[in-house]
């Protein structure tokens, strides 16, 4: 299989849930409440606990080096050992108490440490989350109506999130993430496997004592399969630039021009909250006129708003275009995801959205974070958000070009 096949109702119907539908709500709102109110205070929060701006640089991109590594080897080891909820729950329950740890005052080469630990296993939330969610809902604008719903709750946190911490100090993001692991680590064994076994003992066997041979079983069966995926995931990991950019340094930038917590709560908030008609729209963008179409629209959007960042200095103006980023994102994200889904069968989806996810976030967070580490007491976030639009802006050609060897005509999700 060389292309991107079309996925719809008809052609992979949706299994039996085994539990009442409400229960996947449940988990991905208390993953949306977990995230949102820590990944858009993470670099303030680390600042606080005594990293400078060059040093959370250099910690981010160990994090997400970590994770591009980490992550997958953990969706496959899901695919064929543990099980996607089980293993959510897992990295739940132990990613989240080691990242509330840094909160109790380490020096900052343990908060270093203990932060890219934590990352391997909280990076894996959301892919894993997806990957349960994907293969229950298979149908493109099933499955981005119940992704919205996280995006609905990490909008809702961050802003709640915001306010506190201006009372509280940014160290408490540590805490909250913490507890939302262990309600997660709770819930998450509730849901169904759907999709597993069919890949099963097949993989188990090509796993064998290396251990790496995850991680090399994984590749190998996702590429083998699609043979397209490394050129898509090249033009995913090079869009992702500037917003990963803006992830990490955004809240920075905005504190450097004299924000404070809530406006930092409020750059997080805006953009999830956009994403919530974002992905209804994304949805319907790829069952209509393709994913190529979806991955090119959104991919645009994630050139244009970084490149703003460049010439913006007024934080009000900063965070309406954080927000609008929240439309870019979102049509990436359901392109990525209904991708793998279209590419990979039910039984490597683990695999398939921890690779995508390591890729938009692990992979393009390394580069990002490397490379504001280095760049900035040189050009500032300026200059760094300027390449990154430059570089994002060669990923939408590349990507237009991949998805046209993938499909030809199109597909429809």
């Amino acid at each position: 299989m060389n292309g991107v096949r079309e996925v719809s109702a008809a052609a992979v119907p949706t299994p039996a849930l085994q539990v009442p539908v409400a229960w996947y709500g449940v988990t991905t709102f208390v993953l949306g409440i977990a995230l949102g109110s820590y990944l858009p205070f993470v670099a303030v929060a680390l600042s606080a606990s005594g990293l400078a701006v060059a040093e959370i640089g250099l910690v981010a991109a160990l994090g997400a080096a970590g994770y591009v590594i980490a992550v997958p080897m953990l969706g496959h080891l899901a695919d064929v050992r543990v099980g996607r909820p089980r293993m959510l729950a897992l990295t739940c329950l132990i990613g989240g108490p080691l990242t509330a740890s840094i909160a109790l005052g380490w020096s900052p080469t343990i908060v270093a440490i203990l932060y890219i630990a934590g990352t391997l296993f909280v990076s894996a939330w959301m892919p894993l989350n997806d990957a349960i969610l994907v293969n229950a809902f298979p149908e493109g604008r099933r499955y981005s109506r119940w992704r919205a719903l996280l995006s609905a709750s990490y909008a809702l946190s961050a802003v709640v999130a915001g306010v506190l911490y201006a009372t509280t100090g940014f160290t408490a993001a540590l805490v909250v993430v913490g507890v939302g692991g262990l309600v997660l680590a709770a819930i998450a064994p509730r849901l169904p496997d759907l999709g597993r076994s069919a890949h099963l003992a097949e993989a188990e066997r090509a796993i064998g004592a290396n251990p790496f041979g995850i991680l090399i079983a994984g590749a190998r069966d996702t590429f083998r399969i699609a043979p397209v995926l490394p050129q898509i995931l090249l033009a995913i990991a090079l869009v992702a630039l500037g917003y990963m950019a803006g992830s990490t340094y955004i809240g920075l930038r905005v504190i450097e021009l004299g924000g404070g917590s809530v406006d930092v709560g409020l750059a997080g908030s805006l953009s999830a909250a956009v994403e919530i008609p974002g992905m209804i729209l994304a949805g319907v963008v790829a069952t209509r006129f393709g994913l190529r179409v979806l991955f090119v629209w959104s991919g645009v959007i994630l050139t244009v708003i970084p490149g703003s960042w460049a010439v913006l200095t007024d934080v009000d103006l900063i965070l309406v275009s954080r927000a609008l980023i929240g439309i870019g994102f979102a049509g990436m994200l359901v392109s990525g995801v209904l991708t793998m889904r279209s590419l990979l069968p039910s039984g490597l989806q683990g695999s398939g959205q921890t690779l995508f996810q390591a890729t938009l976030f692990g992979f393009a967070g390394f580069v990002i974070n490397v490379l504001g580490g280095l760049l900035y007491p040189s050009v500032g976030f300026q200059g760094l958000f300027a390449l990154c639009a430059v570089l994002a802006g060669c990923g939408v050609v590349v990507g237009w070009v991949a998805y046209g060897h993938a499909h030809g005509e199109g597909s429809r999700a």
